[in-house]
């Protein structure tokens, strides 16, 4: 495993990203991410690392990105997970559910009461109560 080729993977992708400036910790998070084993060695990989950003920081973006295509083209396609939206399924849920709202000390209800009321709204949508 060649530590310096690491970096400069991780530093090319982190400056594509970062408009031409890859930063010493991100990249040092995702190679110790990626290699466990590294972090005993944490000060040998810092200090190989910075030659490395520094070099990396020297380079047009565009040469940033070439070599970044070169040498690892896959981290080039940014992942994004879609965010599922909704609520969470209730627990130990057997047919209509009954939702009630709790008496307050602060009086009758007003707008800060808004989310519990919509929430259970949903709720009751969700299970025909």
């Amino acid at each position: 495993m060649d530590i310096e080729a690491l970096v400069r993977k991780y530093a090319l992708q982190n400056a594509v990203q970062y408009d031409g400036k890859a930063t010493l910790g991100s990249v040092l998070g995702k190679v110790m991410a990626e290699n466990p084993e590294l972090r005993p060695k944490a000060k040998e990989v810092s200090s190989a690392a910075k030659g490395v950003i520094d070099e990396v920081n020297r380079m047009s973006p565009e040469a940033q990105k070439t070599a970044l295509t070169s040498l690892a083209p896959e981290l080039l396609v940014k992942e994004s997970k879609p965010r599922e939206m909704g609520l969470p399924d209730l627990k130990n849920v057997k047919g209509e559910v009954r939702m009630r709202m709790a008496p307050n000390p602060s009086g009758p209800l007003h707008l800060g009461h808004s989310r519990m009321a919509v929430l259970n709204d949903e709720y009751v949508k969700r299970y025909g109560g």
